[in-house]
């Protein structure tokens, strides 16, 4: 066999072993780049969307999910001529948002319907808050939610479908039909398009049939951080991280001694039991003829962030949702006048845009099926204020002195106090309630100090004290 020929032998012998090796590694590890880490997924595919519900995605979205579940849910029937109260028209002018202004004159709010029923008891397992919760997180993760209108034949059911269950299909037009999938099942089973309620954040590349994430927007700063995260536990999983090492120090001939095994578990012992504890930290470590230096060796937790990069991912997520940090509690370095302005801008431009598509898709897509004849529903959620309780004080102040609350009311309300006759009605003294609650205080302790003075008086008491001033004098024990 020539140079050529064996070569050429050896080439193929190579690549039948490299090929039988490659095959018996598991696909995970395949994945794997040279660091070991595997490569992330570019978070197209709504499973892992969902699966990306963790780390800083969960503390973002569940803020924005929890906030949104709590808003109390309103039906209205338009109508050409409201019978309504005047307080009750102010509150309504309130409580409606901006997109349903023009018709609140027109509008009949109702304190039940079977819409608000249906919405409030959804279905045999959820209740509204839960329903609304997994609702806004499909939204948030997969830019789009599907809610599932099942008529059980005595009532009307909501269910949440997640994304990777649905496929729309537009064989009859535009989502004339759903094909549904649920997890483990070999056949999907249609749906008809008025059957489900279909909840999309617009893809402005794709307006028709997309939908794009506030996750998918920040794909990138979502997989840094898993990234970041995985190479920290890996690097606690496989590395060894001995705190400090002790420098032993040299003998006369200038040769440093080399340590038996239990000589060296003898000096980690000494110096484990002097030095080891809290109690003990700081304290000055002594370095004698034996021990001639202690250098820290492994790297301290805040020296494993990758330069900060860890704080750069969870802001780009973060403000991708439109979370200030302030609104899930991380207060530090913060201030009063902060948290207001972040939870202002948290509910103007987070929580009241989602509230108003929830409202309109609800309106369009929801009401028409409960609706009976002509009569036509309009649905729209409270909006979502921030909690400033100076301005809130201001509001109730305002109304007190414009004769639209009483003083119990107020009381109640606003001062955590129990009712009061004479509060029952509007405040008499021109509407400033604090200077009226000053002068019934003031008047109280007034009537305490102009009442008599009252003395418990023992008429035996002063022969009492005469006799024993008598017995002290005589030397007596002052007794009898």
């Amino acid at each position: 066999m020539n140079a050529i020929s064996k070569a050429l032998a050896d080439t193929s012998r190579s690549y039948a072993m490299a090929k039988a090796s490659v095959g018996s590694i598991d696909p995970g590890t395949l994945a794997a780049g040279p660091s070991g880490l595997v490569n992330r997924p570019s978070l197209g595919k709504h499973r892992q969307q969902y699966d990306a519900f963790r780390g800083w995605q969960y503390v973002a979205i569940s803020a924005i999910a929890k906030r949104v579940s709590s808003r109390q849910m309103f039906v209205g029937r338009v109508t050409s001529r409201p019978n309504l109260s005047r307080s009750k028209a102010q509150w309504l002018k309130n409580v409606l948002p901006d997109r349903l202004k023009a018709v609140g004159e027109s509008l009949e709010p109702l304190e039940s319907h079977p819409l608000l029923d249906a919405m409030n008891d959804p279905n045999p397992i959820m209740v509204r808050w839960v329903l609304s919760y997994v609702t806004i997180c499909s939204l948030e993760l997969t830019g789009k939610a599907y809610l599932w209108m099942r008529d059980n034949g005595k009532r009307i059911e909501f269910w949440p479908l997640p994304s990777h269950w649905v496929e729309p299909d537009h064989t009859g037009g535009l989502f004339a039909g759903f094909q549904v999938r649920p997890d483990g099942f070999a056949e999907p089973f249609p749906l008809q398009g008025h059957e489900v309620a279909y909840v999309p954040l617009p893809d402005p590349k794709d307006p028709i049939l997309g939908s794009l994430s506030p996750l998918q927007s920040q794909a990138r700063a979502v997989n840094t951080d898993d990234s970041i995260q995985e190479a920290q536990q890996r690097a606690f999983e496989n590395g060894i991280f001995p705190s400090h090492v002790v420098i032993v120090g040299k003998d006369a001939a200038g040769m440093r001694p080399r340590l038996t095994g239990p000589q060296q578990t003898q000096i980690i012992g000494a110096i484990r039991k002097r030095y080891v504890g809290t109690s003990k930290a700081n304290e000055p470590l002594i370095l004698d003829g034996l021990i001639e230096k202690v250098e820290r060796l492994s790297s301290m937790p805040a020296e494993m962030d990758f330069i900060d990069s860890g704080k750069q991912t969870k802001g780009r997520i973060m403000q991708a949702f439109g979370v200030n940090p302030l609104i899930v509690g991380e207060v530090e370095g913060a201030n009063r006048a902060q948290a207001v302005v972040a939870e202002q801008s948290f509910c103007s431009n987070v929580i009241n845009p989602l509230l108003d598509l929830l409202g309109q898709v609800f309106t369009s897509r929801i009401a028409p099926a409960f609706a009976t004849g002509d009569e036509r529903l309009v649905v729209w959620f409270e909006p979502a204020e921030a909690r400033d309780e100076e301005l809130r004080a201001r509001r109730w102040q305002a109304a007190l002195k414009g004769g639209i609350v009483t003083g119990n009311e107020y009381r109640v309300h606003l001062l955590n106090l129990p009712e009061r006759s004479e509060f029952a009605g509007p405040v008499s003294t021109g509407g400033d309630y604090e200077l009226a609650e000053s002068m019934r205080s003031l008047n109280e302790a007034v009537g305490v100090l102009k009442a008599p003075l009252r003395i418990d008086y023992d008429p035996l008491m002063p022969d009492r004290i005469a006799g024993r001033l008598t017995a002290t004098a005589a030397g007596g024990n002052g007794r009898g």
